[in-house]
């Protein structure tokens, strides 16, 4: 959608298209991809968001998870759903990464690229004590290839715990570590570029 002049039209001096601002948008179709825009609505600013350095860097990585993973024009309304969701829970969380490695799994998960419980690719078996993984793909310990992510079961219960729970509290009480952190933000990227 393109929004003639949407830099200089500000209120307040803020602008309604600068990142993390929700806005429903009115548009008319014309020739190629740009749309033309009737009307633009500022809906949420996330205000909360921008108080604190550590929230806006999350609100951003949110927003960045969303640009890697998703096609433009598919409509997702449920992943969307919970990106609003959890851009609205950062501020109220002691450590907003755990909200950025629970929806990185949660967007895996939404899209088929993995499922829960991981079981291994050779065996079949449901995998609970440690895992090896590739790319989308799990092993056990029998059956790992080379090269890959090795969890054990703390890490694993906490990724399990992360992906399906349905309770913001509950994520909250996790302990995750800029290790677990940085493994499962690796896991995200590889799972995206096997597709």
């Amino acid at each position: 959608v393109l929004h003639k002049g949407s830099r200089s039209q500000r209120k307040n001096g803020k602008s309604p298209c600068m990142p993390l601002t929700k806005v429903e948008v009115s548009y008319y179709e014309k020739k190629g991809e740009i749309f033309g825009c009737h009307e633009l609505n500022c809906t949420d600013m996330f205000s909360n968001l921008r108080t604190d350095l550590c929230f806006l860097e999350t609100g951003c990585d949110l927003l960045q998870v969303i640009l890697d993973s998703q096609l433009m024009g598919k409509e997702a309304p449920l992943l969307y759903n919970l990106l609003y969701i959890y851009l609205k829970k950062i501020p109220q969380t002691a450590n907003p990464w755990l909200l950025a490695a629970s929806f990185r799994l949660k967007l895996l998960k939404h899209d088929g690229l993995i499922g829960f419980p991981f079981i291994c690719n050779e065996c079949g078996n449901v995998l609970h004590s440690e895992i090896y993984t590739r790319d989308s793909e799990s092993w056990c310990a029998v059956h790992r290839p080379k090269e890959c992510i090795e969890w054990d079961a703390t890490e694993l219960q906490v990724i399990y715990r992360l992906a399906e729970s349905q309770s913001f509290t509950e994520i909250s009480l996790l302990d995750l570590s800029p290790i677990l952190l940085a493994k499962i933000t690796l896991f995200f990227t590889k799972c995206l570029h096997v597709y």
